[in-house]
């Protein structure tokens, strides 16, 4: 398995700036999905979700691919199902 441990992510959180912390989430997320364990790539995909909404609103590019990386995520553990 191939996840961050959580206390890098937690314990990190205040000295890790938001494209940083994005970038890990998002490898995280890769590294999960070929692991076939959609439900850990999906709580990291949200968290970046979450951070591009706080950072520029619903309605921006970053927003939209999130939502999009998501829908692939359901996508795949659907097909796997």
């Amino acid at each position: 398995m191939h996840s961050f441990p959580n206390s890098i992510m937690e314990s990190s959180r205040s000295t890790m700036d938001h494209r940083e912390r994005i970038d890990l989430l998002s490898k995280q997320a890769s590294l999960s999905v070929a692991d076939g364990d959609y439900e850990e790539a999906l709580v990291a995909l949200r968290k970046v979700l979450k951070i591009h909404l706080a950072d520029h609103g619903e309605k921006h590019p970053l927003v939209a691919s999130s939502h999009h990386n998501i829908g692939i995520v359901y996508s795949k553990r659907a097909n796997d199902a």
